[in-house]
């Protein structure tokens, strides 16, 4: 539940979201960045 409310703070905010988190946010959301795969930012 608290990984919902985070993402849906920074949704709510028209922000991205930027984690380590990969075992609970998928990348391939545009709106969600894993801080290992920053790199796919200049795509």
């Amino acid at each position: 539940m608290p990984d919902a409310i985070i993402l849906a703070t920074a949704r709510q905010n028209k922000a991205i979201l930027v984690t380590r988190n990969s075992k609970d946010f998928s990348k391939n959301q545009q709106d969600i960045v894993i801080l290992y795969n920053i790199g796919e930012l200049k795509k």
